[in-house]
């Protein structure tokens, strides 16, 4: 099986019971209506109610028509994956599926070679020669494909859902051709198994993000109740110690330090979850001013500069000569930044250098970034950075606080700025270090201009 397709390898399959029909028997089935007809159109319809309609569906066919090879070539067109299923006497039934959605260099070209082929076989290829390479190509581990060669091409459309090709083959040699009302009863069938097979994916997409949402959930829980019970003990400590008659105004002081200390944290976690969900539901108008963004990048990093060297990290604000200006949102663009400077103190490993830097694009763009050097996130976390109640393998038995609120609060407030946020996470080439790079592009009505 080809190493880049997004594999979905069906096993081997008994089909003894199916009845293999020698290309004489063939040649009656294209001449002439009649029992055997019937039997093939009934095993293909009851192919439609398996779990692998695509599977069950070229088996039959290939079977009852006596062919050495059938081949399904399908392409939905509001996913773009395309879906492979081969059937060859003696070899096991395979089904393959190229997803448009992790589509890499090498599984990219077979995307584009699998649409030049399914073209070029719908509109009657001339030169089969030319298809059968395409094919070869798309299935490099079977050379007995180069043995074959078409025996007839079957156009498959349910548009606007899907179009597809269903190709039957043998080895050099006479063969009849099936009569136009098969192949239009064939074609038809051969929509439906797609369209079935369709209906199977999404279900499973479907299911896959149900569990995926459950687990959030119950992460989610855990972690809220651990945020919540952490303080609330340390407020009922601090409360039970002030109520003792000895207290000195220094240890009392002391305590109602930390009361309210833990109580300003408890109201900023309900607060960041109304925000979250305003701007789901009911993002409030943008009010905008225009900012020196190189004064108001400078007066943050000043701010939060004591708070990192504390944690030994040094913040740094690298920016370019002269004045950017930018028309947004500063309280808006303010909470951005802060949220992103308390992900990167989180993470960062210590003695190391975060770097905020400011630059600006020929576009008009206005491009900052935020750098920081740890633990990295892994390729597979990536798409998930800014998900809601999201947080990265491992943090929790690190003992990480956090919620899995901020990035997501970010994502929100950066769409309500009309700007882009991205984040990039690579290994450097000494060490086991990372460096995690998010960029937020403030674009759109934004106007960048040095002076």
């Amino acid at each position: 099986m080809p190493n880049y397709l997004d594999a979905l390898m069906v096993g081997q399959r008994q089909i003894a019971s199916l009845a293999v029909h020698t290309p004489q028997e063939h040649s009656q089935l294209a001449s002439r209506p009649g029992a055997q007809r019937t039997r093939l159109l009934g095993l293909l319809t009851t192919a439609l109610q398996s779990d692998s309609p695509l599977v069950y569906f070229v088996e039959s066919l290939g079977t009852q028509l006596g062919a050495d090879a059938c081949l399904l070539l399908g392409y939905h067109l509001e996913t773009q994956h395309i879906v492979v299923s081969r059937w060859a006497a003696g070899l096991s039934t395979q089904q393959w599926q190229i997803s448009a959605a992790v589509l890499t260099e090498s599984t990219r070209y077979q995307h584009q070679l699998a649409l030049a082929t399914l073209q070029a076989l719908q509109e009657g290829d001339p030169s089969w020669s030319c298809s059968s390479e395409n094919l070869f190509t798309l299935l490099q581990d079977q050379p007995w494909w180069q043995e074959l060669e078409s025996q007839q091409v079957v156009p498959v459309y349910t548009m606007p859902i899907a179009e597809g090709v269903i190709v039957l083959m043998r080895r050099p040699g006479p063969a009849a051709l099936l009569p136009k009302d098969l192949t239009d009863e064939l074609a038809s069938l051969g929509a439906l198994a797609l369209h079935h097979h369709e209906l199977q994916q999404q279900a499973r997409r479907s299911i896959e993000q149900l569990r995926y949402v459950n687990h959030l959930k119950d992460d989610f829980l855990s972690t809220l109740s651990h945020e919540l019970r952490t303080p609330l003990t340390s407020m009922m400590l601090a409360i039970r110690m002030l109520r003792r008659s000895d207290l000195t105004p220094e240890r009392k002081a002391m305590y109602l330090d930390i009361l309210e200390q833990q109580c300003s944290q408890e109201t900023a976690l309900v607060n960041d979850l109304l925000t979250l969900r305003t701007l789901e539901t009911s993002p409030e108008p943008v009010s905008t001013i225009v900012i020196n963004l190189n004064q108001f990048l400078s007066r943050l990093v000043a701010e939060q500069r004591s708070r990192f060297a504390a944690a030994h990290l040094n913040l740094v604000f690298e920016a370019p000569t002269g004045n950017l200006y930018i028309e947004s949102d500063a309280v808006g663009l303010s909470r951005v930044l802060e949220e992103l400077l308390t992900n990167a103190h989180k993470y960062a490993e210590a003695r190391s250098d975060i770097k905020l830097s400011l630059n600006s694009a020929a576009s008009g763009e206005v491009i900052i970034r935020l750098a920081n050097l740890g633990s990295g996130i892994a390729p597979e976390e990536l798409p998930h950075v800014f998900d809601k109640f999201r947080r990265g393998q491992g943090v929790t038995k690190r003992a990480i606080p956090g919620t899995g609120t901020g990035l997501a609060l970010v994502k929100g407030l950066v769409a309500r700025l009309k700007g882009e946020i991205s984040v990039n996470s690579q290994p450097e080439r000494e060490g086991n270090l990372w460096e995690t790079v998010f960029t937020l592009r403030l674009a759109g009505s934004a106007v960048a201009k040095v002076g």
